[in-house]
């Protein structure tokens, strides 16, 4: 039961961290557009934070895989 429930939450994490770089792209493809400062501030700031919450993420994880594992994220 418990390995069941690690392939689980393993799953939904990994369908966040995806989700997560999908966000980090997109913000990256409107940074190369904005001209205005406030606004590639705010993208700039946003993308900070989006790449703080694909750390913990990947630190998530790293953390439901068996001892000795380790996952290399490139």
């Amino acid at each position: 039961m418990k390995t069941l429930y690690l392939a689980l939450l393993r799953i939904w994490i990994y369908c966040q961290l995806r989700a997560v770089e999908a966000t980090i792209d997109g913000q990256d493809t409107c940074l190369e557009l904005v001209r205005d400062p406030s606004r590639h501030l705010r993208i700039t700031l946003a993308r900070q934070e989006a790449r703080r919450e694909r750390d913990r993420l990947r630190q998530a994880y790293n953390q439901t895989l068996p001892v000795g594992f380790v996952k290399v994220w490139a």
